[in-house]
């Protein structure tokens, strides 16, 4: 998970630790490396790159990322889940 996925699942915890005693709870869908529009610029060799550090060698698809949503949504409730994808 990179940095943003961090502060992403700190913020999460944040928001559970404040609203938890309301019975809040909350969601993190974490996803690794996909092809998406803000990836196409990359050079061929930078994608081969972060493919070869994955362990099934190839990119996410933004709809499995998007299909782990309703999964993560549908599960019961914890106090703080992360659903990574890829």
């Amino acid at each position: 998970m990179g940095p943003v996925g961090v502060v992403n699942v700190g913020m999460t915890r944040a928001l559970t630790l404040e609203l938890g005693t309301h019975n809040v709870t909350a969601t993190v869908v974490a996803p690794g490396y996909a092809e998406t529009g803000m990836t196409a610029s990359l050079t061929d060799h930078q994608h081969e790159h972060i493919r070869s550090q994955i362990p099934v060698g190839r990119a996410a698809r933004p709809e499995e990322t998007a299909a782990a949503c309703p999964y993560a949504m549908c599960v019961p409730p914890s106090t703080v889940r992360v659903v990574p994808v890829m």
